[in-house]
């Protein structure tokens, strides 16, 4: 079902990392552990906003939208605080 889509997908980095850190960690020692790393969490970060866009319609665009429409609310509210 669906939750076992972040399951599988964490299982899948997981392995991915431990491959990643076998390989890279040989041949570049510490600096191949954080590109290991930082590899995996690119490719869960991926997995997860295509799967939250598939199931829920999540965008980036939606946040920022959002964020802006609370920015511009919030300046309205403490310009009229100051004129009163």
């Amino acid at each position: 079902g669906i939750a076992s889509v972040p399951f599988y997908s964490r299982v899948f980095v997981a392995v991915l990392n431990f491959v990643l850190n076998i390989v890279l960690v040989t041949r570049f020692q510490v600096i191949g552990a954080v590109f290991a790393s930082l590899i995996s969490i690119f490719v869960l970060a991926t997995f997860s906003t295509y799967f939250a866009k598939k199931e829920i319609g999540f965008t980036f665009t939606g946040i920022f939208r959002r964020h802006r429409d609370m920015t511009a609310w919030v300046r309205s509210r403490a310009f009229r605080r100051e004129n009163e």
